[in-house]
């Protein structure tokens, strides 16, 4: 499945497309593992009310949906559907994984997706019937989906443009506070990395929620030693249980700088003073290379996408670099260099560096 062909929504725009055609139209969502497809539809469910019914293709058979069960007055059989799917009132009928569903099985949906029925047993009126899939390129498991049933279904791809919903979900959820801090400053490009091989373990957020849980489990917060080098190494090698090495390592690296009380987000807001260039050279040069990251993950290519939430971050960030090509220009040169970094953005800048000239 090539996703560049489909339309790319993310998590709230996915609610809003269930809400507006759910009802009479089946959804297929794809994106890579651990983005939150399945927590999103979860979610969205236990918002309105309605019952979830969860239906793990990979792990099922087609006796699962429906047995026969034989009429001894009419000597005919009747498929009987299990009654936490069939229900009387309208729910969400969740079909996750489906690509990595056996042949047979995917027949078996056939007609839950395009009719909205098991045998001759219809879902109520109002009831939702969505689907979930990993790419073949992300899932080794995965196989081709027939052409019979692609055709039945709307597709859209899911993808975290921002982690705002994250952070807001993360927020909620009792995620520890040193990873919501760390996603907040470090931004988009921590919170979901390379997608791993099979063997290998994966950054996104899905696995920082699983390391979340990890800190809370190893009593992270009562430990005497918190803020020593020491201690930043072995929180470091507890989130790596859960995410890949190099985003572990680039929270081992945050952990001991946070130390210093130093914070992008808090100089962004103005509450911390940039450190001097000259005298402070190296941690300047990684407090941009986080800012370099940040602006080329979550801004977006055309200003007239930008979003009410990043409008904030575009000014902060303008008025840093402004004060950064005054005090080291070839720091600001750097990071300006980035052929990532929107055009757009790059104006803004300028024009502001032009008036305070003049």
């Amino acid at each position: 499945m090539n996703l560049d062909h489909i339309p790319t929504v993310d998590h709230d725009g996915l609610r809003d497309l269930l809400i507006n055609m759910g009802t009479v139209q089946t959804i297929m969502v794809w994106g890579p593992p651990g983005i939150g497809k399945s927590q999103v539809i979860e979610d969205f469910g236990r918002e309105l009310g309605m019952p979830v019914s969860i239906l793990l293709g990979s792990q099922m058979s087609p006796e699962d949906l429906a047995v026969p069960l034989i009429d001894p007055q009419r000597y005919v059989t009747r498929l009987c559907p299990p009654e936490t799917l069939m229900r009387d009132e309208a729910s969400v009928v969740f079909i996750d994984e489906l690509n990595a569903a056996e042949p047979d099985v995917m027949r078996a949906f056939f007609p839950i997706i395009n009719e909205r029925r098991i045998g001759t047993r219809y879902f109520p009126e109002g009831t939702l019937v969505v689907c979930a899939a990993n790419p073949t390129s992300f899932n080794s498991v995965a196989r081709p989906v027939p052409a019979p049933l692609m055709s039945r279904m709307y597709h859209v791809h899911l993808k975290v443009t921002s982690t705002r919903g994250w952070l807001a979900w993360a927020a909620a959820n009792n995620v520890h506070p040193l990873i919501h801090e760390f996603i907040a400053e470090t931004g988009l490009r921590s919170l979901i990395g390379t997608p791993g091989d099979d063997d290998q373990i994966s950054t996104n957020p899905r696995s920082w929620a699983i390391a979340s849980r990890a800190l809370h489990g190893w009593n992270v917060d009562s430990q005497p030693d918190a803020g020593s080098p020491e201690f930043a190494k072995r929180v470091q090698k507890i989130v790596q249980g859960a995410v890949a090495r190099k985003e572990a390592e680039e929270f081992g690296a945050w952990l001991s700088r946070r130390t210093q009380g130093l914070s992008l987000q808090a100089i962004l807001r103005g509450e911390q003073q940039l450190p001097d260039a000259n005298a402070n050279r190296a941690l300047v040069a990684h407090l941009i290379s986080l800012l370099r990251s940040r602006i080329t993950s979550e801004l977006p290519r055309l200003e007239a996408d930008l979003r009410s939430e990043s409008r904030q971050f575009t000014d902060q960030a303008v008025a840093l670099l402004q004060r950064l090509a005054h005090e080291a220009p070839e720091l600001a040169g750097a990071l300006l260099a980035d052929e990532a970094v929107p055009a757009w953005f790059l104006d803004r800048l300028g024009r502001r560096l032009a008036s305070t000239s003049n």
